[in-house]
């Protein structure tokens, strides 16, 4: 390992009954998640995580195009997991989603639920699954805040939230369900179960808490 500049090297075959499929679905997911060799990053980055002892996460940054690649293994052996994953960094969108679980003979892309929230990444995992996240920077945001007004979410009161204009809105719960979505500039989550919920517009999204 130390020949290859390798800091460190897991392996993980919780399933006996796999024939050694999951062990080699793990190595392509960093090297050829996609079947065109794209890889993991090659800059690490700190991140921070809630359930750490039912998951494991990897970040990374590439240098050729400032993608960010999040690994996370959810670890548990027969609940979905959630997980808030904290990059430290703003203005990025869920490009894609690579992934299996211990049914899985192959990788493939994930019809995902993850929606990013000011710095954190939201997103939850079937039992015993590893997905590969990958995050661009959010150029279409970036350029629209230059020409528009930046959309804003104001709480107006405790089940009430306020845009600056009128704009469609998706609210999703924090397993990507969709719970309600209109084109109005007041958000009104009264109805809702007591909870966290993420409203979206485009690729923007925020956070918010039902008491």
């Amino acid at each position: 390992f130390a020949a290859n500049q390798v800091q460190i090297a897991n392996r993980w075959n919780t399933s006996s009954g796999n024939s050694g499929n999951f062990t080699s679905l793990s190595y392509k997911l960093f090297r050829n998640y996609d079947g065109e060799l794209s890889t993991y990053g090659n800059v690490c980055l700190p991140t921070t995580f809630n359930a750490k002892n039912k998951a494991s996460v990897w970040a990374s940054k590439s240098l050729q195009n400032d993608k960010i690649h999040i690994i996370i293994l959810n670890k548990n052996l027969s609940n979905v997991n959630q997980y808030q994953i904290k990059i430290g960094k703003e203005d990025l969108v869920v490009e894609s989603v690579w992934g299996f679980d211990e049914n899985s003979t192959n990788i493939k892309e994930i019809f995902h639920n993850g929606v990013v929230s000011k710095d954190s990444l939201y997103i939850s995992l079937p039992a015993l699954s590893a997905y590969h996240v990958i995050m661009a920077p959010n150029e279409i945001t970036s350029f629209k805040n230059v020409v528009f007004p930046e959309i804003k979410l104001s709480r107006l009161n405790e089940n009430k939230f306020s845009f600056t204009k009128e704009i469609a809105w998706v609210i999703f719960d924090l397993n990507g369900k969709i719970i309600s979505k209109n084109t109005s500039t007041i958000v009104d989550i009264n109805g809702l179960s007591a909870g966290a919920y993420i409203i979206k517009v485009g690729n923007n999204s925020w956070k918010v808490t039902k008491q």
